[in-house]
């Protein structure tokens, strides 16, 4: 399954990460250990750390097993991101319970 690479609402953009998202990123909670506490990763130290980190979920949207988009307030493209969401691919059998 392929995941759609944007999606926007009337109050929200979500869109695949971009390196150049990184800097936004990293001051907007990839610094903040109050934040990145509730992750499972711990804060980035630089930017280029942010970049390395949208490295990894771009390989993993190609390999199809997770899919992160970045959220931006309102529809504008030139707003910097503010945050992020991910969903993981999981194959079920059909025995799962809710």
């Amino acid at each position: 399954m392929r995941a759609p690479e944007e999606n926007e609402t009337e109050r929200l953009l979500l869109r695949r990460p971009q390196e150049s998202d990184a800097p936004a990123l990293f001051r907007a909670y990839g610094s903040d250990a109050g934040v990145t506490r509730f992750l499972t990763w711990r804060p980035k130290e630089r930017p280029e750390e942010m970049a390395e980190f949208i490295g990894v979920t771009d390989n993993n949207w190609e390999a199809g097993t997770t899919f992160h988009w970045v959220l931006i307030p309102g529809t504008s493209t030139t707003c910097p991101p503010s945050g992020h969401n991910c969903w993981y691919q999981q194959e079920c059998s059909g025995d799962e319970q809710n």
